[in-house]
């Protein structure tokens, strides 16, 4: 006799009573916290009570406040919460005396901006103009005439420059590091820094000889050793120059008042 067919298994339909019903309560209470929320955010964005009145600076003191409040352009009678306040920064940074800039809102109506301004290390002379910068080696302003109180640097080389803009020459750099060098150890009078078209550094002092520092590499280990020939009164006192372009092997030229080629002699 043929086999029957093997039988599909027989699935149980689900009760109607088994069925889930929808929760009716939580969809109404959803719908109505979706309204209070978007009552308050009309609320918020169309109320004359959070309208801009002021625009509150504080940090300013190269800076006139007024020209700032020009250039974050927040315009009074905005809604506070429409403002873009990371524009506002983005303008406000444009400004190269400004380092760092933070804004907040001040409810109801008020724009509060604190302004750092960025301090200048150093005068930088570039074709006979003078020209302020900071610590991080950015260009802040011109100036008339360099500050006595700190060094400056004779730039002769072909690095285009800007205000506002950071130190991209090697250079440069390296003649910034020698001036941090010189303002946290407090050893040696550090005047001038002349950085030639091809970045040789040389050091000038308010007293004493010159130091040739040469090219960029090893600048760490030949600032160590001008620190330790530094110490030598006899280095101080009687040399015209100190040259440090081979570290291992520094030398002087001694004070003379002789005219032939310059007489080198070992440190040391």
């Amino acid at each position: 006799m043929p086999k029957a067919a093997p039988q599909k298994p027989r699935i149980p339909r689900r009760h109607r009573r088994n069925r889930r019903k929808p929760d009716y309560f939580l969809l109404r209470l959803i719908c109505l916290l979706a309204t209070l929320i978007g009552g308050a955010a009309y609320y918020l964005l169309t109320a004359p009570y959070f309208e801009i009145r002021s625009v509150r600076i504080t940090g300013c003191h190269l800076l006139k406040p007024e020209q700032m409040a020009k250039r974050a352009a927040i315009p009074t009678g905005a809604n506070i919460f429409k403002v873009s306040l990371g524009r506002a920064a983005d303008r406000l940074m444009a400004e190269p005396m400004v380092g760092r800039v933070s804004l907040r809102r001040s409810l109801p109506g008020t724009i509060a901006i604190d302004i750092t301004e960025r301090v200048s290390a150093l005068t930088l002379r570039l074709d006979g103009r003078y020209y302020e910068a900071d610590a991080g080696g950015v260009l802040c302003r011109p100036v008339k005439t360099p500050d006595p109180r700190k060094p400056y640097i004779e730039y002769r080389g072909r690095e285009p420059l800007a205000v506002g803009e950071p130190f991209r020459s090697p250079g440069l750099r390296a003649a910034l590091e020698c001036a941090g060098f010189a303002a946290r150890k407090k050893v040696f009078p550090l005047q001038k820094i002349e950085v030639d078209q091809n970045d040789n550094i040389c050091l000038n002092m308010n007293k004493g000889p010159k130091i040739k520092l040469g090219r960029f590499p090893q600048l760490n280990f030949k600032l160590a050793v001008l620190e330790t020939v530094w110490r030598d009164r006899r280095v101080r006192e009687q040399s015209e120059y100190v040259d440090l372009t081979v570290p291992d092997k520094p030398a002087r030229r001694p004070i003379t008042t002789q005219t032939p080629a310059a007489v080198r002699k070992p440190l040391g």
